[in-house]
């Protein structure tokens, strides 16, 4: 069974724009979808901080795997890899250069109880803190959540999580989803401010 592509907006910059893209894909592709707008904050860190409690109650809904896609994100092609993936969760690894270990663009997340006890402490974590869902995510990695949760952890493919950039707008011929960096008002705030 493939997993529903989930993912929330807000409306600022052209997440709504990006979002019907993303959905008329999804019924392109055959896709079970549930892509939905939310009141934002005028904070972008925060409204980033929603997406692990907005993943968790998801999966809980629809008890079934789901697969987060960052409403700016692009999907190209059915996730095929992704049709009984026998992994709790799935990421894509960050280069070894990055300080980070994961991108969170792309989010695989089984209907298991390992996966939902991690999403539990991820999304308890991201919400009584005042990290990204990002920082948080690493931080718990640091803590062998493999461990404490029985977790374990599919490492997705490149093509699951190509990055554009303006130099290499367009995707390569195998590429299922790609993202590009936002530049929505609030993030750019966000950023001015931490300069």
């Amino acid at each position: 069974m493939l997993p529903t592509i989930i993912s929330y907006y807000t409306p600022d910059w052209l997440y709504s724009t990006y979002a019907d893209k993303m959905r008329i894909r999804c019924m392109g592709l055959d896709l079970d979808h549930h892509i939905v707008e939310i009141e934002g904050t005028d904070d972008w860190l925060s409204n980033t901080r929603l997406k692990p409690q907005f993943i968790l109650d998801t999966l809980l809904e629809l008890k079934k795997p789901v697969l987060w896609i960052d409403a700016d994100g692009s999907l190209y092609k059915q996730p095929s890899l992704l049709d009984d993936y026998p992994y709790d969760i799935g990421l894509r690894l960050r280069p070894e250069h990055q300080q980070r270990q994961w991108h969170v663009g792309t989010v695989f997340v089984n209907y298991t109880d390992e996966a939902i006890a991690f999403m539990e402490l991820w999304a308890d974590r991201t919400n009584n803190g005042s990290w990204s869902d990002e920082l948080v995510l690493d931080e718990l990695w640091n803590e062998q959540p493999v461990e404490v949760c029985n977790l374990s952890i599919g490492e997705l493919p490149p093509e699951y999580f190509q990055m554009l950039r303006a130099t290499d707008p367009v995707p390569h011929n195998n590429t299922v989803i790609a993202h590009r960096a936002s530049k929505s008002d609030n993030k750019m705030k966000f950023k001015e401010r931490n300069r």
